[in-house]
């Protein structure tokens, strides 16, 4: 895919079983986002904010950016 969501809002999207492999969410708002099922692999997420978003059954495979920076408060990553 490689789609380009840098500083993107996508808060409280549905974005059920999304293919966004190799998408830049670079400094993105995904707070509430429904991410349930989607490919997030290969990924950047420098900075990107997951706060309550849902995880369950993402495929979440050699992310870039994933450290101190990458914040997931009261996600639900079952």
């Amino acid at each position: 895919m490689n789609a380009d969501f840098t500083d993107a809002t996508l808060n409280g999207v549905s974005l059920v079983g999304a293919d966004l492999t190799g998408a830049d969410l670079s400094h993105a708002n995904l707070n509430g986002a429904d991410l349930r099922g989607a490919d997030l692999s290969y990924t950047t997420m420098v900075s990107a904010y997951l706060g309550s978003a849902i995880l369950t059954g993402a495929v979440m495979v050699d992310i870039q950016g994933c450290d101190d920076s990458l914040r997931l408060p009261d996600c639900y990553l079952d």
